[in-house]
């Protein structure tokens, strides 16, 4: 028999109360997220730009340290100076994309673990909810390796859609579930950028991996066996 995500999480909840590891492991994530819920949701309007001078130093090239906690002012590890800025800010916004979607991942997995259920599940499917209303509105343009939407190459925008769609199929197999609503909108979405991500073949490059693997998921979530054919 093989188990769904969900599933598979499910039956960790029982491993949780007999190994003290498994519990402080849970708690700490746990932890993790907790800071984040006591946040609003923040997705940048902007799409990731890459450039030569975006997100390094301008007194010594170092790359500027990520906090995705603060889009606008980003610090030097080296120099100890705060900068900001449109180049900054677009810079910023290409790893903070990928960070909120191992987010959503992270919410989805505390949920079928029940630790903090309620208040990870919203979270996590705020967010889904958020990038399947929004991912439209993000341009295809100013790439650099292949269409994308969100990023400047396609196997950014590949690995964050497996990350959501991970979430979305934790969350569709737990107690909670998705709504209707919220399944035709993420569908959409998938069906959306994984054709994208699919019209770009890097042959035998380490990047198709990504590109493949989503399409693989993309074709799991929606029941299509030609986007499963395609990925394998």
């Amino acid at each position: 028999m093989i188990l769904s995500l969900g599933e598979i999480a499910r039956t960790r909840r029982d491993d949780l109360r007999s190994s003290r590891d498994l519990e402080m492991l849970a708690s700490r994530l746990d932890v993790m997220l907790s800071d984040v819920h006591r946040r609003s949701l923040y997705v940048p309007s902007d799409k990731a730009l890459l450039s030569q001078d975006g997100g390094v130093c301008p007194v010594d090239g170092a790359r500027l340290v990520f906090d995705p906690f603060d889009p606008h002012k980003h610090h030097c590890g080296v120099c100890r100076g705060v900068f900001s800025g449109k180049r900054h800010h677009r810079a910023w916004v290409w790893r903070y994309h990928l960070w909120l979607s191992e987010r959503a991942i992270h919410g989805a997995l505390l949920a079928a673990l029940g630790r903090s259920e309620e208040e990870s599940h919203r979270w996590s499917t705020h967010v889904l909810e958020t990038y399947a209303a929004r991912y439209r509105s993000f341009p295809n343009q100013d790439n650099v390796l292949g269409p994308t939407r969100l990023f400047f190459s396609t196997y950014l925008e590949s690995i964050w859609l497996l990350q959501l769609i991970l979430a979305a199929m934790i969350l569709c197999d737990g107690v909670r579930s998705i709504s209707p609503t919220l399944r035709h909108a993420l569908e959409n979405m998938i069906a959306e950028s994984s054709e994208l991500i699919a019209s770009f073949d890097e042959g035998l490059s380490n990047r198709q991996v990504w590109n493949a693997t989503v399409v693989l998921a993309a074709g799991l979530f929606l029941g299509d066996e030609g986007r499963i054919t395609h990925g394998l």
